[in-house]
Protein backbone atom coordinates (compact mmCIF):
# COMPACT_ATOMS: atom_id res chain seq x y z
CA UNK A 1 0.00 0.00 0.00
CA UNK A 2 3.03 2.15 0.66
CA UNK A 3 3.72 2.04 -2.94
CA UNK A 4 0.24 3.28 -4.07
CA UNK A 5 0.16 6.32 -1.58
CA UNK A 6 3.42 7.33 -2.96
CA UNK A 7 2.19 6.93 -6.86
CA UNK A 8 -0.99 9.25 -5.70
CA UNK A 9 1.29 11.77 -3.79
CA UNK A 10 4.09 14.08 -5.98
CA UNK A 11 5.75 10.82 -8.30
CA UNK A 12 4.05 10.21 -11.30
CA UNK A 13 2.64 12.59 -13.40
CA UNK A 14 3.33 15.10 -11.08
CA UNK A 15 3.49 17.49 -14.40
CA UNK A 16 0.55 17.46 -15.37
CA UNK A 17 -0.72 18.80 -11.37
CA UNK A 18 0.20 22.22 -11.82
CA UNK A 19 -0.97 23.60 -9.13
CA UNK A 20 -2.66 21.18 -7.36
CA UNK A 21 -1.24 19.71 -4.08
CA UNK A 22 -2.49 16.49 -3.98
CA UNK A 23 -3.26 13.97 -6.88
CA UNK A 24 -6.40 12.68 -4.99
CA UNK A 25 -8.43 13.33 -2.13
CA UNK A 26 -9.91 10.83 0.50
CA UNK A 27 -12.47 11.85 3.62
CA UNK A 28 -12.84 9.40 5.98
CA UNK A 29 -15.72 9.75 7.68
CA UNK A 30 -16.02 13.54 7.33
CA UNK A 31 -17.24 16.12 5.52
CA UNK A 32 -17.81 19.88 5.34
CA UNK A 33 -20.72 19.68 7.37
CA UNK A 34 -20.79 16.87 9.78
CA UNK A 35 -23.99 15.59 12.09
CA UNK A 36 -23.67 18.10 15.25
CA UNK A 37 -24.82 15.48 17.43
CA UNK A 38 -22.31 12.28 16.74
CA UNK A 39 -19.54 15.08 16.78
CA UNK A 40 -21.01 16.44 20.17
CA UNK A 41 -20.96 12.46 21.07
CA UNK A 42 -17.14 11.99 20.23
CA UNK A 43 -16.31 15.19 21.78
CA UNK A 44 -18.12 13.92 25.18
CA UNK A 45 -16.37 10.51 25.36
CA UNK A 46 -12.93 12.77 24.97
CA UNK A 47 -13.61 14.86 27.72
CA UNK A 48 -15.14 12.26 30.02
CA UNK A 49 -11.73 10.84 30.11
CA UNK A 50 -8.90 13.63 30.10
CA UNK A 51 -7.80 11.69 33.91
CA UNK A 52 -6.90 8.79 32.17
CA UNK A 53 -7.65 5.45 32.90
CA UNK A 54 -6.29 3.34 35.59
CA UNK A 55 -5.63 0.24 33.50
CA UNK A 56 -5.91 -0.98 29.30
CA UNK A 57 -8.83 -2.87 30.32
CA UNK A 58 -10.55 -0.03 32.16
CA UNK A 59 -10.15 1.91 28.78
CA UNK A 60 -11.23 -1.33 26.73
CA UNK A 61 -14.67 -1.09 28.57
CA UNK A 62 -14.94 2.69 27.96
CA UNK A 63 -14.55 2.28 24.13
CA UNK A 64 -17.02 -0.86 24.37
CA UNK A 65 -19.59 1.26 25.94
CA UNK A 66 -18.71 4.13 23.84
CA UNK A 67 -18.97 2.03 20.42
CA UNK A 68 -21.11 -1.11 21.18
CA UNK A 69 -21.26 -2.40 17.70
CA UNK A 70 -17.57 -3.32 17.70
CA UNK A 71 -16.34 -6.38 19.46
CA UNK A 72 -14.45 -5.63 22.37
CA UNK A 73 -11.34 -7.86 22.14
CA UNK A 74 -10.14 -10.15 25.46
CA UNK A 75 -6.55 -8.55 25.49
CA UNK A 76 -6.75 -4.75 25.59
CA UNK A 77 -2.97 -4.69 25.11
CA UNK A 78 -4.12 -3.01 21.54
CA UNK A 79 -5.19 0.00 23.02
CA UNK A 80 -1.31 1.01 23.75
CA UNK A 81 -1.17 2.76 20.31
CA UNK A 82 -3.80 4.74 21.43
CA UNK A 83 -2.80 5.48 24.87
CA UNK A 84 0.30 6.68 26.60
CA UNK A 85 1.50 5.54 30.23
CA UNK A 86 2.20 8.49 32.04
CA UNK A 87 4.35 8.69 35.38
CA UNK A 88 1.38 9.11 37.37
CA UNK A 89 0.71 5.12 36.32
CA UNK A 90 -2.23 6.22 34.68
CA UNK A 91 -2.92 5.69 30.67
CA UNK A 92 -3.97 8.65 28.57
CA UNK A 93 -5.51 8.82 25.15
CA UNK A 94 -2.45 9.92 23.10
CA UNK A 95 -4.29 13.16 21.59
CA UNK A 96 -3.57 16.80 23.16
CA UNK A 97 -6.86 17.69 25.42
CA UNK A 98 -6.13 21.00 23.75
CA UNK A 99 -7.81 20.11 20.96
CA UNK A 100 -11.07 19.93 22.86
CA UNK A 101 -10.83 23.81 23.13
CA UNK A 102 -10.90 23.96 19.03
CA UNK A 103 -14.20 22.17 18.58
CA UNK A 104 -16.27 23.33 21.02
CA UNK A 105 -19.48 25.01 19.54
CA UNK A 106 -21.72 23.77 16.86
CA UNK A 107 -22.20 27.59 15.65
CA UNK A 108 -18.98 27.68 14.99
CA UNK A 109 -18.73 24.26 12.91
CA UNK A 110 -22.07 25.64 10.92
CA UNK A 111 -19.91 28.88 9.79
CA UNK A 112 -17.06 26.78 8.79
CA UNK A 113 -19.20 24.51 6.78
CA UNK A 114 -19.97 26.89 3.51
CA UNK A 115 -16.64 28.44 3.44
CA UNK A 116 -15.25 24.21 3.13
CA UNK A 117 -17.72 22.93 0.39
CA UNK A 118 -16.64 26.37 -1.59
CA UNK A 119 -13.34 24.97 -1.27
CA UNK A 120 -14.45 21.52 -1.97
CA UNK A 121 -16.17 22.15 -5.35
CA UNK A 122 -13.21 23.94 -6.57
CA UNK A 123 -10.96 20.51 -6.18
CA UNK A 124 -10.04 19.17 -9.70
CA UNK A 125 -8.74 15.72 -8.10
CA UNK A 126 -10.61 12.31 -7.83
CA UNK A 127 -12.59 12.86 -3.97
CA UNK A 128 -13.84 9.94 -2.12
CA UNK A 129 -15.69 9.98 1.08
CA UNK A 130 -14.78 6.74 2.78
CA UNK A 131 -17.53 7.22 5.63
CA UNK A 132 -18.45 4.45 8.39
CA UNK A 133 -22.21 2.58 7.81
CA UNK A 134 -23.28 3.33 11.28
CA UNK A 135 -21.40 6.46 11.62
CA UNK A 136 -23.49 9.60 13.70
CA UNK A 137 -20.64 12.00 12.04
CA UNK A 138 -21.29 11.46 8.45
CA UNK A 139 -24.67 10.49 8.42
CA UNK A 140 -27.32 10.02 5.37
CA UNK A 141 -28.19 13.60 5.76
CA UNK A 142 -24.82 14.77 5.66
CA UNK A 143 -24.18 12.03 2.55
CA UNK A 144 -27.04 13.74 0.52
CA UNK A 145 -25.72 17.28 0.98
CA UNK A 146 -21.98 16.25 0.18
CA UNK A 147 -23.26 14.40 -2.91
CA UNK A 148 -25.16 17.29 -4.36
CA UNK A 149 -22.31 19.93 -3.60
CA UNK A 150 -19.70 17.56 -5.10
CA UNK A 151 -21.47 15.06 -7.35
CA UNK A 152 -18.42 13.92 -9.23
CA UNK A 153 -16.97 12.41 -5.49
CA UNK A 154 -16.91 8.70 -4.91
CA UNK A 155 -19.39 7.91 -1.56
CA UNK A 156 -18.54 4.40 -0.35
CA UNK A 157 -19.70 3.37 2.97
CA UNK A 158 -18.58 0.45 5.53
CA UNK A 159 -21.20 -1.55 6.89
CA UNK A 160 -20.67 -1.99 10.67
CA UNK A 161 -18.76 0.53 10.74
CA UNK A 162 -18.78 3.78 12.90
CA UNK A 163 -17.01 6.91 12.62
CA UNK A 164 -13.62 4.97 13.42
CA UNK A 165 -13.63 3.18 10.03
CA UNK A 166 -10.51 1.96 9.82
CA UNK A 167 -10.54 0.67 13.56
CA UNK A 168 -14.02 -1.07 13.20
CA UNK A 169 -13.60 -2.63 9.68
CA UNK A 170 -10.02 -1.96 8.57
CA UNK A 171 -10.45 -5.20 6.23
CA UNK A 172 -13.12 -3.17 3.86
CA UNK A 173 -11.49 0.03 4.46
CA UNK A 174 -8.02 -1.21 3.12
CA UNK A 175 -9.84 -2.59 0.00
CA UNK A 176 -11.81 0.29 -0.47
CA UNK A 177 -8.86 2.87 -0.35
CA UNK A 178 -6.54 0.59 -2.64
CA UNK A 179 -9.37 0.14 -5.37
CA UNK A 180 -9.71 4.04 -5.00
CA UNK A 181 -5.83 4.86 -5.38
CA UNK A 182 -5.23 1.98 -8.08
CA UNK A 183 -7.70 3.31 -10.13
CA UNK A 184 -6.42 7.18 -10.24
Amino acid sequence: MASLLANASAGDGAEEMAGEVSRALVLVDIAPRTNAGGVQRILDFMSAHTSGFASLEDAASAVAAYQPQRSQRADASGLKKNLRLREDGRWYWHWDPALLKQFRGVRQREEQAEPLYRAAEQLTQPVMLLRGGVSDVVDDEVIDEFRTRIPRAIVRSVGGAGHMVAGDRNDIFNEALIEFLEGL
